[in-house]
């Protein structure tokens, strides 16, 4: 039962508004001004019954639909009778609530206005008095300030092989990169072994035998797969959604009351629907949001979930985190930073904001600022970040078609290849991604995604389009009005490792895009590719590649329905 918390009026003094009831001309003076000192009062207007009249204030949403919202005041006038249809305080079974009270000739009815609250049959069995009618609702209309979250998936790939192998859980697990060369993944209790991130698969062959570790080739499919499955729980729980990476995700929870209560919401659909572990930061930024999320992770006494929601917990979260571990805070600029005294986050938001300007552009101002509490960062112009590129468009009419969709991914991707070379970056994984327009409820619905792990890290249009579009075939189905589609560059390094097998002539194709590049400029597509494959294999060596169990029907995993056999029985009996 939603509560509603009750308070006496005060009329002992009057609420006074100026008014002028022929209006006021922006031009001659009016006669009008000579009225200006008459005044509305709000008491004497809102209260006919002073002693029989009392404010409450709402607590829940069952009303919403009558426009009567968390925090809105009513007045509320115990002297007026109950009529079929009004607007009434009941007191019900020890609580008081709102609701449209219909009176029938044998029953009465409470009746809320949001379709996720029932219906209420009054009965003899129930305590209940009518306490008093609604004469008025007092709003409170400024907009609530913005919050983002930030919710991470923990340890995501060692997390996905945990998934399908629960015999791994609370055993040391590393992930290889790309020809199993290095570590790129640990779990914390491979992490409290001393594993270092990046190191040589070689290097570590003793602590694997000495200490059990499992190790995994980069099973991208898998990731990719479990990813999709991840960011679609998120889509249904918010209002708008901002996909950072594979692992990480942004979330607009503007408008959301009860933040505390959806957060732990989502963190539980997370784990209970994929089987994989989240933390989830939230603030009035998105940078705050980051530094939210590394306490929601580190500290197991926030269970997965931190707020920053107070000016207290800002100060103290920014005075207990390192100027480095700031999202937006590179290493040159932590060492000019260092040199100024600045060691905490903190610190940096007591520079002047005019030093901060000069030293460290336009980019290091908008992160003194989002670390002040001031959001700069929304969720639709946020610059590529350099671990995640996505490209996306909505279709000016529906597509149905593959030809038309192969162009889309084909223009997607490209543009993903040319911002990988600006950043001086290259793809060693990329997400394609196709959907229906969800809110067309009389349409059938699709959304899918797969991730095509690119055999030695590139930055090359030709190579980059033609494993998007060998993804596009894998995920395409006739029969739907296809809205959006996107390519997402899922994993990206900052150099490149030729491998075994690689015959392409890199210097050759690398002064190719830079001529490209250079006739087309900055947004125009003079020189486009035509869309065709090359039937190229890259055969990428993966002696610990677990299975494809989300997306290969052959390696879908086995249940023992064998289990347990007569000599196990005896042996439990």
């Amino acid at each position: 039962m939603k509560r509603i918390e009750i308070h006496k009026i005060d009329v002992s003094s009057s609420l006074p508004i100026p008014y002028a009831d022929e209006g006021i001309r922006a031009g001659f003076p009016s006669p009008a001004q000579d009225y200006m000192e008459q005044a509305i009062d709000l008491n004497k207007e809102l209260i006919k019954h002073p002693a029989s009249t009392f404010f409450g204030r709402v607590v829940g949403d069952s009303m919403r639909d009558e426009g009567i919202e968390e925090g809105d005041i009513l007045v509320i006038d115990k002297s007026l009778e109950l009529q079929d249809d009004d607007l009434a305080v009941c007191f019900i079974d020890g609580d008081f609530t709102v609701k449209r009270v219909r009176i029938e000739p044998n029953a009465v009815w409470l009746i809320p206005a949001n379709p996720k609250y029932s219906l209420i049959k009054v009965t003899k069995e129930n305590e209940f008095i009518v306490w008093g009618i609604v004469t008025y609702t007092i709003k409170k209309n400024r907009r609530k300030k913005i919050m983002f979250g930030l919710m991470d998936c923990n340890n995501f790939y060692a997390s996905c092989e945990r998934v399908f192998n629960p015999a791994l859980n609370g055993k040391p697990i590393v992930v290889l990169s790309n020809n199993d060369g290095c570590v790129i993944a640990r779990s914390n209790e491979a992490k409290a072994l001393g594993i270092k991130m990046g190191v040589p698969a070689y290097q570590i062959k003793d602590d694997i035998q000495k200490y059990g570790i499992s190790v995994f080739s980069s099973n991208y499919t898998l990731y990719g797969g479990m990813s999709g499955r991840v960011m679609s729980i998120l889509a249904e729980q918010v209002p708008e959604m901002e996909v950072y990476s594979i692992d990480e995700a942004f979330l607009n929870l503007e408008g959301i009351r009860d933040i505390q209560s959806l957060g732990t919401d989502i963190i539980n659909k997370v784990i209970r629907g994929t089987g994989i572990p989240v933390s989830l930061g939230i603030a009035p930024t998105k940078t705050l949001a980051k530094v939210a999320n590394k306490f929601a992770k580190k500290y197991p006494a926030y269970n997965r979930l931190c707020i920053i929601d107070t000016e207290e917990k800002r100060t103290k979260a920014l005075q207990l985190t390192e100027i480095g571990d700031i999202w937006g805070i590179g290493h040159r600029q932590v060492a000019k930073l260092e040199k100024q005294g600045v060691k905490t986050a903190y610190d940096f938001t007591e520079l002047p904001e005019s030093w901060v300007r000069k030293n460290m552009t336009v980019v290091g101002e908008r992160t003194w600022k989002e670390l002040q509490g001031i959001s700069c960062i929304d969720m639709e112009t946020t610059p590529p970040a350099k671990k995640q590129i996505c490209t996306s468009r909505s279709f000016g009419k529906m597509v149905e078609d593959i030809d038309t969709m192969s162009e889309a991914i084909a223009t997607h991707a490209s543009t993903c290849a040319k911002k990988l070379r600006q950043q001086k970056g290259y793809a060693m994984s990329l997400m394609v991604f196709i959907h229906t327009n969800n809110f067309r409820k009389d349409s059938p619905q699709y959304w899918r995604n797969t991730v095509v792990h690119l055999p030695v890290p590139t930055n090359d249009t030709l190579e980059i389009v033609h494993y998007a579009l060998a993804g596009l075939k894998t995920i395409f189905m006739q029969g739907y009005q296809y809205k959006k589609a996107g390519v997402i560059i899922t994993e990206i390094t900052d150099s490149t490792q030729l491998g075994l097998f690689d015959s392409v002539d890199r210097e050759k194709r690398k002064r190719l895009q830079q001529t490209i590049d250079k006739i087309n400029g900055k947004h125009s597509r003079l020189v486009k590719l035509a869309i065709q494959g090359t039937g190229r294999n890259w055969k990428l060596k993966q002696k610990q590649l677990s299975g494809h169990y989300t997306t290969d029907i052959n390696q879908i995993i086995s249940i023992n329905c064998t289990y347990p056999t007569a000599c196990q029985r005896k042996q439990y009996s």
